[in-house]
């Protein structure tokens, strides 16, 4: 869409010999273009080929990291302190736990140390109890033995006792009867007593021949008993035999055991005192077996009583290393408390740490838009009323608009306060550069700098008065400023001219063929003259018309107009040549020009709706569409 309202009416260039690219811009934009939009009728005059300057600042994410690394430098100083007290708190905690593990250890070693030495203490302990008991068992079964020895001993002195008792009186007996058998007369035959076979139970006395006084008895009485002790002899010699035979074999056993100092051939005496120096020999191992089991009782008892020292001691170790257990648990649970709260500490001081720096972080802080808005805040200048000391008003501005780049470089943003780092200007965080538009935009002018001028006109006013006005200012400005010079490019007033020239011409030219060209094929002066009256008759009842309907006269209306005048040659020449046939044919001109028009009437409207029904609906459309051909129309 294209509003032609929105076309310049004029384009002309500008330049002045001795101005550059920049001052002819300067002068076009602050003197030209005012003096120009002053004209009547010009709505607003826009340059092209300005070269304009301006201040490009640019973040530099370098310097803001140099900045940052200062500003992290003097952080970090504040926080050494902060940083080596942790370190030397965690350091202590540190040697705490080597110390506690170590105390621990220590702990542990020497307990275990004690208790294995009291534990070895013990087994060597169970091991002398086992011992004693082994040998109290020895001990006991070798008293049992030496009880049941003596016991056996004192029955074999009984024994042999009563067998040398035996042989004594045997061997008495025997030799009382052996003497009575000798001596058969002096033998007291009552003394004999054939029915004793009991040699022990021989009473010598009353066979003693000592005694005297033997009686006498007759022959046959005294071979009866000395048959009688013949037999008794034989009887008590047998068992002096087996007295013997006992005896020799008591002997013989004594003299057969280890160690024995007894012959088998010994006396009765020797065997009777070797059986008694056994017995006191047994005695006195008894005895010995009995300080023994005493002893060995005792050492039991020593070995009970250490062993209750022992697990006493063990229990004491047990409690001491409950005890320490406990105070290390208390030591450890303080240490980890510190070591907690330490942690706790450090992740705060590092939050802290981490929020200081996202405070202090310049790219954070400093971003584009902060930079444009601090920009906007310190770059303006505005009134802000007057003043009067003594009669004279003195108008007051308030803020200092930026002039120079320099003074746009030192221009301070902020100062933190840190140490190392100094105040931060512009320059320290962005790159300043000046820059113009000429490589986008530029005009140049008989090889010179220019500027191109779109000058449009307001709504209402006759583009032709209008240029006309400002070639009048242009001559004005030429005459102030000889060094310059204006060239117009494009004036549509100008085309418009030579638009209506030539549609008028067109008109004009194309009435006056018609007429020619009827004249030259009717041959007859006054059908020519019929429609060559028509044409500026219609034309000035159409601009009447275009009058009372607001209808300018322009190129869209001019040209519509030269369409109707096409038409309307076109219907004439078509109703003229059918009258003109009809008046041939012997027809009055009244009734050849009613019929003859009346004739062709159908064809010639059906002619003319063509063209009106490309035109009507441009009735009912808008904008600038409506504005091009409703004119026409």
């Amino acid at each position: 869409k294209l509003n032609p309202d929105m076309l310049p009416i004029m384009i002309a260039a500008v330049e002045a010999e001795d101005m550059d690219n920049l001052e002819i811009s300067d002068y076009t934009e602050k003197d030209l273009i005012p003096e120009i939009e002053s004209v009547e009728g010009v709505a607003s005059v826009s340059g092209t080929g300005l070269i304009k300057e301006s201040v490009q600042v640019t973040l530099s994410q370098k310097k803001i990291d140099e900045i940052n690394e200062k500003v992290r430098a003097s952080l970090d100083a504040k926080f050494a302190d902060a940083e080596s007290e942790m370190t030397d708190a965690e350091e202590e905690i540190s040697s705490g736990k080597d110390e506690l593990s170590s105390g621990r250890n220590s702990m542990a070693n020497q307990i275990s140390d004690a208790q294995n030495q009291l534990n070895d203490k013990k087994i060597e302990l169970f091991q002398t109890e086992t011992d004693l008991n082994n040998k109290l068992a020895e001990l006991k079964e070798t008293k049992s033995q030496t009880e049941a020895g003596i016991a056996s001993l004192t029955e074999l002195q009984s024994q042999v006792q009563q067998l040398v008792e035996s042989k004594a009186k045997l061997t008495e007996a025997i030799g009382k009867i052996k003497a009575m058998l000798n001596h058969p007369s002096q033998t007291d035959p009552a003394q004999v007593n054939p029915s004793q076979t009991d040699p022990t139970q021989a009473n010598p006395s009353q066979t003693d021949p000592a005694q005297g006084n033997i009686p006498q008895m007759d022959p046959a009485q005294m071979q009866a008993q000395l048959e009688q002790a013949k037999a008794q002899l034989t009887q008590l010699e047998a068992q002096l035999a087996q007295v013997e035979e006992g005896l020799s074999q008591i002997k013989s056993q004594l003299a057969a055991q280890e160690g024995s100092t007894l012959k088998a051939d010994a006396s009765d005496k020797k065997l009777i005192s070797y059986i008694a120096q056994s017995i006191t020999k047994a005695e006195q191992g008894l005895v010995q077996i009995n300080g023994g089991i005493a002893a060995i009782e005792s050492g039991l008892a020593s070995v009970a009583e250490g062993k209750t020292t022992i697990n006493d001691t063990l229990a004491t170790l047990n409690k001491s290393q409950i005890t320490g257990s406990v105070e290390m648990g208390s030591a450890s649970a303080q240490l980890a408390s510190g070591e907690e709260k330490l942690q706790q500490a450090k992740d705060e001081f590092e939050d802290t740490k981490q929020e200081a720096y996202d405070a202090s972080d310049l790219n954070k802080i400093l971003t584009m838009e902060t930079l444009e808005n601090i920009l906007t805040a310190q770059n303006f200048s505005m009134p802000a009323g007057y003043i009067t000391d003594e009669g004279e008003s003195y108008m007051v501005r308030v803020g200092d608009a930026i002039d120079s780049v320099d003074a746009l470089k030192d221009m301070v943003l902020m100062d933190l306060g840190m140490d190392g780092v100094e105040t931060i200007h512009l320059s320290d965080v962005a790159d300043i550069v000046v820059n113009d538009n000429s490589k986008d935009s530029y005009a140049r002018l008989n090889g010179r700098p220019g500027v191109m001028l779109s000058i449009e006109k307001q709504t209402g006013y006759s583009t032709g008065d209008v240029t006309k006005r400002v070639y009048k200012k242009f001559e004005s400005l030429k005459k102030n400023d000889e060094n310059l010079q204006v060239s117009v490019m494009m004036d549509q007033g100008i085309y418009i001219d030579m638009i209506v020239d030539s549609v008028l011409n067109n008109m004009i030219v194309g009435a006056i063929l018609a007429i020619i060209i009827l004249l030259i094929f009717l041959k007859d002066i006054k059908p020519t003259l019929v429609i060559a009256c028509s044409i500026p008759v219609s034309v000035i009842f159409a601009v009447v018309l275009m009058y009372f309907s607001g209808v300018t006269l322009n190129m869209i209306s001019l040209s519509g107009l030269a369409l109707g005048i096409g038409m309307l040659v076109d219907n004439s020449i078509v109703v003229i040549e059918n009258v003109y046939r009809m008046r041939g044919e012997g027809l009055s001109a009244r009734k050849a020009a009613v019929e003859g028009a009346k004739q062709v009437g159908g064809a010639i409207t059906a002619s003319t709706l063509t063209t009106v029904c490309v035109f009507a609906p441009i009735v009912f459309v808008e904008g600038i569409t409506r504005q091009l051909f409703v004119d026409m129309g």
